[in-house]
């Protein structure tokens, strides 16, 4: 019989962590501690690490196909105008494509990955998984919200949306909201054990985290302009909801100050469009990209009105007009905008449009 063990990783090192031995079938078979007088004998089987979900923050974006390594970093620069903290102090993971073409990518600073990965480690815990707390409650149908009750923290699930905060938090942002909460252990194990038999939504394990030793590629340019972004983050998601029900702006600002997570508190529905028709062009960007192999992507921006607004570095002046050449029938148009040239390179300044 296949068996998954859930360790349920303590808030602060030393604590212990609880752990759950599931079926295939998402039956519960056994249930024990790691650590101190607890301490169980090693796992064969496969072992997936619950981290809390107060360190990470989990969106849902629309993503072209493309390699792990090259989609994580197309999501993180995407991404880049939503974080907290620089993206190369970060780790990006995401989930496979879901409902309308949107999947999910987790967000969790390195340095804190790592060190939660040495406190299993200090357990005899070596993962093959690690999810946040949020992604293993089940996602509602509805517009309801499903939350499991963590002590210190309340994990959140909603449809295109999961988070972790702190209850005070929550509260203000789940207001006019209809909420299931699961306070009992043994209702918060099935979820879990349900979410573990599914396989994990998000495993963080990608990239340089990845135990089999495989790293992300360094290499920007390939990555970025696969993404199409449709940005429904947790809180972006709350203010939508918020819009909806007349609740002030400002209070959600505050709250999201709270956490240092300042977000654009736009529709969800304008976002979602804007996400797919960034796709789209990011499609055509890329695929003309092939014709000019030493160009690196610096930035890009998607305007109001669809345009896209790039910046390429590249080593000839020409590489503009076959860049623009090889768009060919795509119904886009390239503008350039000015060039600067140093060290030996190009920095050109690129909006593409629909063309008319």
């Amino acid at each position: 019989m296949s068996l998954t063990r859930l360790v349920l990783l303590a808030p602060r090192a030393g604590e212990p962590s609880p752990y759950l031995v599931v079926d295939a079938a998402g039956m519960i078979a056994t249930r024990g501690t790691l650590g101190g007088q607890g301490a169980s004998a090693p796992f064969k089987g496969t072992t997936l690490l619950v981290i809390s979900g107060v360190d990470v923050t989990t969106h849902w974006i629309a993503l072209k196909a493309a390699s792990p390594g090259q989609a994580r970093t197309a999501a993180a620069m995407m991404l880049q105008d939503e974080l907290a903290q620089p993206r190369e102090d970060l780790h990006f993971a995401l989930g496979p494509v879901g409902a309308g073409g949107l999947r999910p990518v987790s967000i969790i600073a390195k340095a804190r990955l790592a060190a939660l990965l040495d406190q299993a480690r200090a357990l005899g815990v070596v993962p093959d998984a690690v999810v946040p707390d949020h992604l293993m409650l089940p996602a509602p149908e509805g517009d309801g919200l499903v939350a499991a009750n963590l002590g210190e923290a309340l994990a959140v699930r909603g449809r295109g949306l999961a988070f972790t905060v702190e209850p005070e938090l929550a509260a203000q942002l789940i207001t006019g909201l209809t909420l299931d909460v699961a306070d009992e252990s043994s209702r918060i194990d099935s979820h879990f054990a349900a979410s573990a038999a599914s396989g994990a939504p998000v495993n963080l394990l990608q990239g340089a985290f990845d135990k089999m030793g495989k790293t992300a590629s360094g290499s920007w340019r390939r990555a970025a302009v696969l993404a199409g972004l449709a940005l429904v983050s947790p809180l972006l998601i709350r203010a939508a909801y918020i819009a909806r029900d007349d609740m002030a702006v400002g209070r959600v600002e505050r709250a999201t100050a709270a956490r240092g997570d300042t977000r654009r508190l736009i529709s969800m529905g304008a976002s979602m469009q804007q996400g797919r028709d960034f796709s789209e062009a990011m499609a055509v960007v890329f695929k003309a990209l092939e014709r000019l192999p030493g160009a690196k992507l610096q930035s890009l921006s998607y305007r109001s009105g669809g345009a896209m607004r790039l910046t390429l570095t590249h080593d000839n002046y020409s590489d503009v007009a076959t860049l623009a050449g090889a768009l060919g029938p795509s119904g886009f148009a390239l503008r350039e905008d000015g060039s600067t040239e140093a060290g030996g390179r190009i920095s050109t300044d690129l909006t593409l449009t629909r063309a008319p």
